[in-house]
């Protein structure tokens, strides 16, 4: 087996790969089964830069709502306070409006986000597909997950510039609309979390998943098609968990951390 020439070139960056992995999975994946390299790298930079510009639109035009509303308005007790809980109060506000709160907090959460949610994907996926007979190697379900989230980086950029044209922050994100609305107990807010993770470019991602799968494993589809909808679950259920957090501890509004 020496003597055979990979049809994928050895390289640290493979920016030409993307293209190929978008028109042509089937193709593009049979060749990147055969690549016994580390190709990680490259479609996790371009989620993680894609992910950098829709939190710097949000933050751009949060901070424009917020100047043009004129800042935060104490609530109605507020009355009662001293100057200095009022004073305390709007520098809480300001922290919570200042550059860390809007940009860098939610960058630092979007990109750690992503490498648990890559992590999650290839780790859950080898253990699964292995279970089931698969004999793939770890790098190769690495790899396969790293390029199967390209769709979430076009994800990304249309919510960019979506939120940046308009000029108005993303409300009801993915099937958040057919969830549950209004008081709703735990298990409503969870189910609502979880559809709001759930869209077009996801179930892109998850078919990539598939056909990443099929050619680095060689199982009977169906059970490629058993492994990566189980996987993909359990990881779109500890994904729905920080918006679910979040809409139950400062009222209903999912966040979408990768």
């Amino acid at each position: 087996m020496s003597d055979v020439t990979l049809p994928i070139e050895r390289r640290r960056f493979q920016f030409d790969w993307v293209w190929p992995s978008l028109r042509g999975p089937g193709a593009f994946f049979a060749r990147l089964a055969e690549y016994d390299t580390g190709a990680w790298f490259t479609p996790l930079l371009i989620v993680a830069a894609a992910l950098g510009v829709r939190v710097l639109a949000d933050g751009l035009i949060q901070t424009r709502l917020n100047e043009m509303t004129g800042g935060p308005v104490p609530p109605p007790d507020s009355v009662y306070w001293t100057p200095d809980q009022l004073n305390a109060w709007m520098q809480a506000q300001s922290m919570q409006t200042g550059p860390m709160f809007v940009y860098g907090f939610p960058l630092l959460g979007v990109l750690l986000g992503l490498v648990i949610g890559w992590v999650l994907t290839f780790a859950v996926l080898h253990l699964v597909l292995t279970l089931l007979g698969g004999r793939g190697s770890l790098r190769s379900m690495m790899n396969v997950a790293a390029w199967a989230s390209l769709p979430l980086a076009l994800r990304a950029l249309v919510s960019a510039t979506a939120v940046f044209f308009t000029g108005q922050l993303i409300n009801g994100q993915g099937l958040s609309g057919f969830g549950p609305t209004g008081d709703v107990d735990a298990g409503g807010a969870f189910v609502a979390a979880l559809l709001a993770l759930i869209d077009l470019y996801w179930l892109w991602h998850v078919l990539q998943l598939v056909i990443g799968s099929h050619a680095a494993v060689r199982l009977p589809r169906g059970k490629i098609w058993f492994g990566v909808l189980l996987t993909a679950g359990v990881v779109l259920a500890l994904q729905a968990l920080p918006g679910f957090i979040q809409a139950q501890t400062a009222g209903f509004e999912v966040i979408r951390m990768f």
